[in-house]
């Protein structure tokens, strides 16, 4: 679902990113100590991105961890050219 480079994992949240499988990627990936960015673009696919951080945050507290996200934002240029702004999370084991 994910992509990963040296010690993070990279997920691009659509829309229609179901968010059941998306928390419980990001939960496995703060299993094993890897840092989670969360790229989105979108109203529908931001919502969705949070959604599967708090569905992992409820993974990760039933194995006592707690995990911390910071927000950020980052540019892209779409297919057609365009640039647009996307919302950037950052998820780590605290």
């Amino acid at each position: 679902m994910g992509t990963e480079n040296g010690n993070e994992t990279t997920f691009r949240v659509g829309s229609s990113t179901p968010t059941r499988e998306l928390g419980s990627a990001i939960a496995h990936a703060i299993y094993g100590g890897r840092t989670v960015l969360i790229r989105a673009v979108g109203h529908g696919a931001i919502g969705q991105a949070g959604k599967g951080v708090a569905v992992a945050e409820g993974h990760a507290a039933k194995q006592a961890i707690r995990m911390k996200t910071n927000f950020g934002f980052f540019t892209t240029v779409m297919p057609d050219q365009k640039e647009v702004s996307g919302l950037l999370m950052r998820v780590v084991r605290d």
